[in-house]
């Protein structure tokens, strides 16, 4: 076992270590979660939906500091995936944790980070399924890099509750002075808005890849709103909840107000029909960080992106040093443009 002074301690499992926590069951609903034994939910219908939203919207009429409590906690990632929760792809990896001072985080390990080059897959967890990232993790491998994954560990009994991009940004920072500067950065989703944040604020790496990146949290809070049927009152309310949550103004993570802070070499992939996160998100990012570029692609869609083997092959060829994707620039003459 090794210690790091002030940020907390590192440790692989043995035999009289504690086992962590078990993971959450699955979501089979974004809103709810099926216990042990419980039947599975009929798939959703448009009369289901249509009541789902009307309730929410009722309910929001109603009570609408009740209703935004209830939501703070999926909306600090403003999406709603009906998908695993805490669940981390496996694939013969070494598994450890780092704890630290509020919080452990549970790491999936492929290689040994502490002595050769170490990516960092930067997942929401709530927003990415976990088989998809097994083929980005064996390419790396075969490239020579270490693979470091990781999550937040839930305390026993508590409901899940998705990290926001000011949370996930900390964590990162807390596995760079853990093992030092990471030869990458893997971000998808939010993921990748709290790459940028956490390389704002002194994460280590040489480039880092932003997959469907999220701009603007405010409109993401505004999709997600759109998205159950809730209101602009209870939506308003998240807003605040979700400020007072991370400790800072949504406007703080534009990237136009990271960008001055970030010199690491990125590359943007972005789906045009991109449902979840708009296009123009991903051209925010491309047009501000002062080295990146933006590699467009065409209905892959939000998960997508992570399927597609020509993706993953530029994203290689990008982190072995060649130029990928198309420069974006902007003036006051000519705002949005190509080069």
């Amino acid at each position: 076992m090794s210690t790091v002074p002030s940020h907390g301690d590192f440790r692989s499992p043995s035999s009289d270590s504690p086992s962590p926590p078990a993971a959450p069951p699955l979501a089979r609903d974004a809103h709810r979660f099926d216990g042990p034994g419980s039947d599975p939910w009929p798939p959703p219908t448009i009369a289901r939906d249509v009541l789902s939203r009307a309730i929410r919207r009722i309910s929001g009429w109603i009570a609408p500091q009740r209703s935004a409590a209830r939501y703070a906690g999926l909306a600090g990632s403003c999406d709603v995936a009906p998908v695993a929760i805490g669940y981390l792809p496996d694939g013969g990896a070494r598994h450890a944790w780092l704890h630290l001072r509020d919080r452990t985080l549970a790491l999936r390990l492929w290689g040994d980070p502490d002595s050769r080059p170490f990516v960092v897959l930067a997942m929401s967890s709530q927003a990415t399924d976990a088989s998809r990232l097994l083929p980005w993790i064996h390419a790396l491998l075969e490239t020579g890099h270490a693979v470091v994954s990781f999550d937040r560990t839930p305390p026993p009994g508590d409901r899940r509750h998705p990290p926001t991009i000011a949370e996930m940004a900390s964590d990162l920072a807390a596995i760079g002075a853990r093992f030092g500067g990471a030869e990458a950065v893997i971000g998808h989703s939010i993921g990748a808005s709290a790459t940028v944040l956490a390389l704002a604020q002194g994460l280590r790496a040489e480039r880092v890849v932003l997959l469907s990146a999220q701009a603007d949290p405010r409109e993401a809070l505004d999709r997600f709103a759109k998205r159950i049927g809730i209101g602009t009152r209870v939506a308003s309310l998240l807003a605040g909840q979700l400020e007072q949550r991370m400790g800072m103004p949504l406007e703080d993570l534009h990237p136009h107000r990271l960008a001055p802070a970030v010199s690491t070499p990125a590359l943007v992939v972005h789906d045009l029909l991109d449902d979840q996160v708009p296009w123009a998100d991903g051209e925010c990012f491309a047009r501000h960080l002062p080295f990146s570029r933006l590699l467009t692609t065409l209905d892959l869609g939000h998960q997508g992106v992570l399927d597609d083997p020509d993706v993953m092959r530029d994203c290689m060829r990008f982190l072995a040093g060649e130029a990928i994707g198309d420069t974006v620039v902007s003036s006051p003459n000519l705002p949005y443009g190509m080069a």
